[in-house]
């Protein structure tokens, strides 16, 4: 898991490396977010290598509101 710029671990240890995606993207999802001590809502996208998927972090900053943004 990459945190800006930085690698924080390099792998699961659980579930099995031959579970389903949606066990390890579970996993993945819950790790990323005690690390980022906040809820996080995160896209997968398969990659062109088999049994490889990319979560991208889509959360907007939760300190950011329209009204803030926008002043």
């Amino acid at each position: 898991m990459y945190f800006s710029g930085a690698i924080v671990d390099g792998y699961l240890a659980q579930p099995s490396a031959d579970s389903e995606p949606g066990a390890a993207q579970s996993a993945a999802h819950g790790k990323a977010e005690d690390l980022a001590g906040r809820p996080l809502t995160i896209s997968w996208e398969s990659s062109d290598e088999p049994g490889w998927w990319t979560g991208t972090i889509t959360t907007e900053p939760v300190d950011l509101t329209p009204d803030c943004a926008a002043g």
